[in-house]
Order: C-alpha cells, then structure tokens, then sequence
C-alpha cells in the first residue's frame, strides 16, 4: 500500500501522506487525493478476510472486514462503510463491538 500511495501522492509529499494515514485525519487536496485511492483500490482490488452477521429481530446484515494491502475496512449493508484501520484485528475487532448483537460466519 505505501508503494501505491507513493506513486499517486509523489516523492515529495508521501511522508505528509504516511502521518495523515496513521493519524486518521485525511484533510485538504492530499487528504482527498488518498480517500479516492483507498476507496478505489480497496473495494475493487481488495478481499474479505472476516466475515459475520448483524443479529437484527426481523432479518440478519451481512458486515465484512476487507483487507488490501494491509489497509482495511469494515462493511455492513444498510450502513455507510466505517473508516481504514491499519491492522485486520483492530477492524474485526470494531466489526464485532460497533453493533450490538454481531456473530462471525
């Protein structure tokens, strides 16, 4: 993933990349320019390394963790995608706590 951010941000601006990325905190052109990076590559290059159901009382969602390149993110249909983690067991970790009754499968 440094490699693909290297090559899109330049040289000259990868170690600003590098502490927006680690700090979470994707702001200005450069902020921009790694979001659209991430939600590119991520979903269409990326594979599911963790998946579980949301128990609901009427009908189970579906919440994956997907993971490229060491960058990953959680999913759940019928919510927005939540943010990149730079470990798999911080994102699952958040998959099974963010709702309240989640089961891996």
């Amino acid at each position: 993933m440094r490699e693909l951010v290297k090559k899109e941000v330049g040289d000259e601006h990868f170690p600003a990349a590098l502490d927006a990325m680690r700090a979470g905190k994707l702001e200005g052109d450069l902020g921009a320019t790694i979001h659209d990076l991430l939600v590119d590559a991520i979903p269409n290059d990326g594979t599911v390394v963790w998946s579980g159901l949301i128990r609901q009382p009427h009908d189970d969602y579906p919440v994956t963790v997907n993971g490229y390149q060491g960058v990953y993110w959680v999913w759940a249909m019928e919510y927005d995608p939540v943010g990149y983690f730079l470990n798999k067991r911080t994102a699952i970790s958040f998959a099974k706590s963010n709702w309240e009754d989640v089961i891996a499968r």
